[in-house]
């Protein structure tokens, strides 16, 4: 004959049950945590630069309401500085010097680039050309550039990819630096290149390669240099704050 034994639980295992219901309860583990699965989207952000292209200049600092940020030298591109978004005032001063040599007017900061381009006299208004205001809406396979052309060729033209023109030199009709905003093809990659016209001939100046034109973005192009001196130049930056490496300030105070 078989005997069935009932089996009870001994009092160790019954008390190491307790502790792991307790243990559960206490730290939510019955409870699944979905907030914690989702990532808070980033907070807003702007972001500043200085080109130094003045060569009447040595280094300049900026300052974003009396607090330095970066500096750039003649020829530079400062580093994209990360901005709060809001009231703010932009100024220059000479690496070392107590004054400002430039001040904004009052900026409402928004979610953009913004750039302060040292010209020196090529520009009428002033040695400080102020890019503040936002490209166009982005389209779908299309790409806006904005070029500023500090440069002394009278007849020219910027080419991409080979033979299509971007645009004729000088880029604004009203003799201006600024071209203002233009629409072009986006381009994962395509080739830039400035020529100069005398007699009817196209005389090459300026080439770059690999010069990215993304579906939707926007990029700012300048031009500097003589074509006498040989020297003509050709500057390429994105205006999208998702193709820049944003920087902290280096956060002296103005004093």
């Amino acid at each position: 004959m078989t005997f069935l034994v009932e089996q009870k639980p001994t009092t160790s295992l019954l008390k190491g049950l307790f502790l792991l219901i307790l243990g559960c309860t206490l730290s939510g583990c019955f409870i699944p945590d979905e907030e914690s699965d989702t990532p808070e989207p980033p907070a807003p952000t702007a972001a500043v630069r200085l080109i130094h292209l003045d060569t009447m200049r040595g280094s300049v600092d900026i300052f974003k309401d009396g607090v330095r940020l970066t500096s750039a030298s003649f020829g530079e591109v400062s580093p994209a500085i990360e901005i709060e978004l809001g009231d703010s005032n932009l100024s220059l001063k000479q690496s070392g010097a107590q004054s400002a040599f430039y001040e904004s007017e009052l900026l409402q900061i928004e979610e953009r680039v913004y750039d302060l381009i040292l010209v020196g006299d090529a520009a009428e208004n002033g040695p400080v050309v102020e890019l503040t205001e936002a490209p166009p809406a982005p389209e779908e396979g299309q790409h806006w550039v904005r070029i500023i052309d500090l440069s002394d060729i009278e007849e020219g033209k910027i080419l991409r990819g080979g033979m299509e023109v971007l645009t004729s030199l000088p880029a604004a009709s009203d003799g201006s630096i600024d071209s203002g905003f233009k629409a072009t093809t986006a381009a994962a990659s395509t080739r830039m290149s400035i020529t100069a016209t005398f007699d009817g001939t196209d005389f090459p100046q300026k080439t770059l390669e690999a010069v990215p034109f993304p579906s939707g973005g926007a990029s700012l192009v300048l031009i500097t240099g003589s074509v006498s001196d040989e020297n003509i130049d050709m500057i390429v930056e994105p205006l999208d704050l998702d193709r820049l490496t944003l920087n902290e300030p280096m956060m002296s105070v103005d004093p």
